[in-house]
């Protein structure tokens, strides 16, 4: 059984939906523009929208902490969504 007086806290680093706009337009090598090219255009890239990369980067529970990890950014969930695509 785990021992709930040693759960691991939780410290990743949450974004805001302007901050990863931000981070897929330098991605995408664009700035922001429009709205509707933007949506366009974020979508061809990475195939959901930016409050859905958000929700999905807030839920991870990665320890950036640790050794293996460290280093690790919101960026690199928009390059493995790319990938996924």
């Amino acid at each position: 059984m785990a021992d709930r007086g040693n759960k691991r806290q939780r410290t990743t680093i949450a974004v805001t939906i302007e901050e990863y706009r931000e981070v897929g337009c330098s991605i995408m090598n664009r700035a922001q523009g429009n709205e509707r090219d933007f949506s366009r255009r974020w979508n061809a890239f990475f195939g959901v929208g930016p409050p859905v990369a958000v929700d999905t980067w807030n839920r991870l529970d990665v320890d950036v902490n640790e050794p293996e990890l460290r280093g690790v950014g919101p960026f690199h969930l928009l390059w493995a969504l790319m990938l996924l695509k």
